[in-house]
């Protein structure tokens, strides 16, 4: 039902209640026995000007059914040309990553070892802005994430370009956290 236009509006109004957003979404392919689609989808300010993300499509293959029965392997889901846009107000300057605000707000690595899945992201865009300073934009960026339970590693590949003003440069970072259990 939900991949019909109807279905996908009455999703999109319900994501919209009481949101200080506002959601859209051009298209949903879903199906219980196949991965899903997700196409077109933004979100914006409440007067619909200011886009806060958009994405040009999710996709996955992990069937509907299968996670509704337990599977733990969410298989691969890609990204294509996500963009967000932050807002950096003066009191989030000071980022609060400790491992007690971590555990507090994720927990442990260790939660997520039972679950398989590959995150990849193409062609995504994250644009910083502060008042007081110029935006800071990552471009052209591919990701990819990955949880192996079998081989206890965490893997995340990244790389994109960076500008702020006049300056550019690089970021290219791979990383594996292994031994999670």
């Amino acid at each position: 039902i939900i991949s019909t236009d109807w279905g996908t509006r009455q999703l999109v109004s319900i994501i919209n209640t009481n949101n200080d957003e506002k959601a859209s979404i051009e298209n949903i392919e879903l199906s219980w026995n196949k991965g899903f689609t997700i196409k077109g989808i933004s979100l914006t300010d409440l007067s619909g000007e200011k886009v806060l993300f958009s994405c040009e499509r999710i996709s996955s293959d992990a069937s509907l059914l299968k996670i509704l029965r337990g599977n733990k392997n969410f298989g691969t889901t890609n990204i294509i040309e996500p963009m967000l846009q932050l807002e950096i107000e003066d009191q989030e300057l000071e980022p609060n990553i400790s491992e007690e605000n971590f555990k507090k707000n994720v927990g442990s690595i260790d939660h997520f070892a039972k679950y398989a899945a590959q995150v990849n992201i193409t062609d995504g865009r994250v644009a910083f802005t502060h008042p007081e300073m110029k935006p800071i934009v990552l471009a052209n960026m591919k990701a990819a994430f990955q949880l192996q339970p079998a081989d206890k590693i965490f893997s995340l590949s990244f790389k994109a370009t960076s500008e702020q003003g006049k300056q550019s440069g690089s970021v290219d970072l791979n990383s594996s956290l292994k031994g999670i259990s």
